[in-house]
This record gives structure tokens, C-alpha cells and sequence, in this order.
């Protein structure tokens, strides 16, 4: 019978529907367990009882029931499940009101008691759901009222096996030992409420609503948890640039890290390659082994960091990088970093440099959409079988013209280029410090970066390849994560001692060590 019933109604809709039937002349049965309800309609008393509608049975149905209409209805009430109920072959009796106040009053005592629930279960029931409903996909906001905003306990204490053995869901010995169990409540709100317990109660088993429950609070501690954000080590790679020396607290790094969903670890960040009052000068030795002594104090830790070791068998920590230094120490703390995952970057941004909210660190397009097409990558020369060197050059913030070229590299007599050449490069309106605006960009660029890689080593099996970039800080630290040790070339990098100058070489990076040429130090990248 419950399968020809119409949909469950709600008590103003079920109380419309009834009103309807006054222009009928047709007699109405009212069938009733002790909280939902289901009405039949027949034309004599020799048809069959169909159906009408089912429900929520409330206080709206006393308004549209007038006299006439009250002396063609009858009234039947079952232990069991009212839509299951046979209209034929129950004993049924005229409606009064008398009888039907009678039946509100106890379907409201059987459906909202929470006399047996005490304060602490209360407490308990409404912090696991964070005082949202927790019906499956719902969630209201039970703390405030939605018509007027005004906060206050606009909740519903629902019993998946009802306190009552009358109730929905009732139990004969169950009801009383759950009444008070945490795990046999979940937080509704008012209309919730009624839906499982008074419109549709047959359909929301104690099953599926306890399904509910278990889902609501694994999502709650979910979302709650991600306002826990991860922590990170901070790491600063930042040195004198043309005779600045950039500063760096971890203030500088927070409003970065919040905006990314992370935490400082500690207030005082790291600092990786911090030479202090050393003239800048890539091209000069004594530059080189200040740097590789301030490598030699800090790699030991770094490594310990990196591999996870010294930590108790804790696993690799997070590392959040900010770099800002030359070209070529980048590359060189991109290449001792690795490109193993946990590593986040943040790229300075010069036109909030002097910006009190500390956001020059923030990636100022984290919500705009993300373009796939950016980064280009095309072979201005291929190499011919044998070759064993090449250039690879990466032309972001500004175009790197052939002629800056070093010779070798560069046949200025013929104006031609002299060793095969790629370029990873993006089209001159997308150039600028703000090319890499969003974490994406750089998942973008080291796809392209790879495909040129792989060129050079796969395709083209080259041994030394020349490395001439123009590029922000991040995109520079990304190029030296992918100079790993895996069959890989050595890399020598060059820059310039002037604008628009000639590029020249500053250190070599092998698959196990840096070399700085001229006065031969070396820097060994294996512990």
C-alpha cells in the first residue's frame, strides 16, 4: 500500500490538500500511528479506499476542517507503520476534534521530547556537528535565526531509535537505553526535524539516518581542520644584488603563508647561501667561496632536513622557500633543494615592495584563472649526431638576443648560432616580474621546462649544456630543482656583468658537484 501512496507532505501542504476535498462529496479516512499520518478518499461505501496524500499531520489541518467537511470524515489509528496499513480492514471511527487535539498534543510529546537528553549530552551532540544540521546536504546554520539573524539555539535534538517505543523508529527495549546516548542523536533543524520524524519517518530509517550522522561529523572535522594549516620550515635564499641587500623577516613570510593555507613552523626562518657584507660579484672567486663556505655551514642541516633524518623518524618536513639572489646561487639552491614534492615557492613581487600589509610575497593572482599556454618552447638550431654541447636558453622577464651570447655559442661572424639551441620563452606581451603571478605557473613552466630537457638529454644526448636565463626568481629555482642527478648533463650558467652585456660563465653544476672554473673550488652536492 505504501508504494501507491503520493509523496510525503508537509503539515501546511498536507493541510491544503485536505481543504481541497470540501467541494467533494466524498468520504475521507484519516489513518494515524502516534506521529505521521495518511488520508484515503472513497465515494460510497462500497468503493475502494484510494489514496490522497501522506505526511505531516500538524496544528494547520484545525483551520480548513469546518463542520461540513467534518461529518464525512472517519479516523483509524495503527501501531505500526500508517502508509502500510490496509484502509479495508481497519475499525474506523468519525473524526472530532476532540480526537484529533488529543492526537497533536501526543504526536508533538512522542516526536519532540529531549526530556531524556541531559545538558552534557546536548553539549557533545552539538559540538560534533558544529551546530549545523547535519542532515545530508542541509547544514544550516542552527545558532542563528535565517529570517531575522538573530543568534540563539534554533536546533533539534533527533533520535535515530526514538526515546519513545511509540516514536519513529521506536524500539520496545532500545529506546529507553539509548535516550541519552550521544551516538543515537543528531542535531536537525526545524524542518529537518520534521521531515524524519513526522512527514516521511518510513522512508528515514535509523540506518540511513545514522549514515547521515557518520558523514556530518567526518565532514565537519574535515573542514574544521583545514583552518589547522600545515606547518613549514621557511627557508630564505636571499643575498646582496647589485649592492642591495634585500631584507627578510619572517613577518615579510606569513601573509604569504596564510594566504597558501600554511604556517610558519618557527618564527625565525633559515637562511641557505646568507653571506654577510660580500661584495656581489658572480664573476669573481672569492664571491664563490663565500658562498660555498656558507653552503658547507648550512648543508649538513639542510640535508638532514631534506632527507628527513635527525627528526626521530618524523617524515621530510614542509619547506617554504623565498628567494631572492642572483641567477646563478639560485640555480645552485634549486639544484641542492630537489624537486621532491612538499617544496613551496613564493616569488617577491617589486610593486608592493614598500607595502605595510607585508603582501610583496603574496601571489597576486592566486584567483585568477590560470592560462595553460604561457610558457612556449621552440629549437632555433637542432643538434647534428655527436653533438656534445648545447644552449638552452630561458627567456621570461626579457628576450635574451643571440648576439649576448658568449663565443662558442655564438658565431658573431656569421651572426648564426654556433652550438644547438633551445629556448623556453613566452610571447613579449606575457614578459615582465610579473609573468609567474600564481603557484600554477610554475607547475606550468616546469612542464615546459622538462619537454626542453628532455631534448637535450634524451633526444639530443648532449654532455654540457650552456644555461642563459631571464626569468623571475621561482621560475630560476625551478630550473635548478630539474637538474637532478639522473643522467644529467652538466650544466654551466652564465650571466651578465652589465644590461644588455654578454653573458659569461659563472659556476658549472654536474650531477655531483659545483665548480666555479676559474679558481677551481669545488662544492660536492653529495653528502
Amino acid at each position: 500500500m505504501a508504494d501507491m501512496l503520493p509523496s510525503p507532505l508537509n503539515g501546511e501542504d498536507f493541510a491544503r490538500v485536505i481543504g481541497r476535498l470540501e467541494g467533494e462529496s466524498t468520504e475521507i479516512l484519516v489513518v494515524v500511528n502516534g506521529f505521521t499520518a495518511c488520508v484515503y478518499q472513497r465515494r460510497t461505501p462500497a468503493d475502494a479506499w484510494l489514496p490522497v496524500c501522506r505526511g505531516e499531520l500538524s496544528e494547520h489541518i484545525e483551520s480548513v476542517i469546518s463542520a461540513t467537511l467534518r461529518r464525512r470524515m472517519w479516523w483509524a489509528q495503527v501501531d505500526g507503520s500508517a502508509a502500510a496499513a490496509d484502509p479495508a480492514s481497519l475499525d474506523i471511527e468519525r473524526l472530532t476534534m476532540k480526537t484529533l487535539r488529543k492526537w497533536l498534543r501526543s504526536a508533538d510529546d512522542v516526536t519532540g521530547r529531549e526530556g531524556e537528553v541531559t545538558q552534557s549530552t546536548r553539549e557533545r551532540v552539538a559540538y560534533l556537528a558544529a551546530w549545523r544540521c547535519q542532515f545530508a546536504g542541509c547544514g544550516t546554520d542552527l545558532h542563528t535565526h535565517a529570517p531575522t539573524g538573530r543568534s540563539g539555539r534554533f536546533s533539534y535534538y533527533a533520535h535515530l531509535v526514538a526515546s519513545s517505543p511509540r516514536g519513529p523508529r521506536g524500539h520496545a527495549a532500545r529506546s529507553a537505553r539509548l535516550a541519552n546516548e550521544v551516538e543515537n542523536i543528531m542535531l536537525l533543524c526545524d524542518a529537518c526535524h520534521r521531515l524524519v520524524d513526522r512527514i516521511d519517518p518510513d522512508y528515514y530509517t535509523e540506518e540511513l539516518l545514522q549514515g547521515m550522522r557518520r558523514r556530518s561529523i567526518a565532514d565537519v572535522k574535515r573542514l574544521l581542520n583545514t583552518l589547522q594549516y600545515p606547518p613549514v620550515e621557511v627557508i630564505a635564499i636571499v643575498g646582496s644584488i647589485a649592492g642591495q641587500v634585500p631584507q627578510f623577516s619572517i613577518h615579510d613570510a606569513e601573509p604569504a603563508l596564510w594566504e597558501s593555507h600554511l604556517r610558519a613552523a618557527n618564527h625565525q626562518p633559515e637562511y641557505l647561501f646568507h653571506i654577510d657584507h660580500q661584495l656581489h660579484d658572480v664573476h669573481a672567486s672569492d664571491y664563490w667561496s663565500a658562498v660555498f663556505r656558507a653552503l658547507k655551514s648550512d648543508g649538513s642541516q639542510l640535508q638532514r632536513i631534506l632527507n628527513g633524518a635527525g627528526r626521530g623518524g618524523a617524515p621530510r618536513p614542509r619547506i617554504a622557500i623565498f628567494p631572492q639572489h642572483s641567477t646563478s646561487v639560485l640555480l645552485v639552491a634549486g639544484r641542492v633543494l630537489g624537486d621532491t614534492g612538499g617544496t613551496y615557492l613564493f616569488q617577491p613581487h617589486r610593486s608592493v615592495a614598500a607595502d605595510p600589509k607585508g603582501t610583496r610575497w603574496v601571489w597576486p593572482q592566486r584567483e585568477r584563472a590560470h592560462r595553460c599556454d604561457k610558457f612556449l618552447l621552440r629549437v632555433h638550431k637542432t643538434a647534428e649526431p655527436g653533438a656534445r654541447e648545447a644552449n638552452l636558453m630561458v627567456s621570461l622577464t626579457f628576450g635574451i638576443a643571440p648576439r649576448r651570447l658568449p663565443p662558442g655559442c655564438f658565431d658573431a661572424a656569421s651572426n648564426t648560432l654556433g652550438l644547438p639551441t633551445v629556448e623556453v620563452y613566452v610571447e613579449p606581451q606575457d614578459r615582465g616580474i610579473h609573468l609567474i603571478g600564481a603557484p600554477e605557473d610554475l607547475q606550468e613552466l616546469g612542464r615546459t621546462l622538462d619537454r626542453a630537457i628532455q631534448i637535450l638529454h634524451d633526444e639530443w644526448h648532449v654532455s654540457r649544456v650552456n644555461l642563459f636565463i631571464g626569468a623571475p626568481a621561482t621560475a630560476v629555482v625551478t630550473m635548478g630543482q630539474k637538474m637532478q642527478a639522473r643522467n644529467q648533463a652538466t650544466y654551466v650558467c652564465h650571466e651578465s656583468k652589465e644590461y644588455d652585456g654578454v653573458f659569461l660563465p659563472t659556476v658549472e653544476i654536474s650531477s655531483t658537484q659545483v665548480l666555479e672554473p676559474k679558481s677551481g673550488q669545488v662544492f660536492e652536492l653529495q653528502p
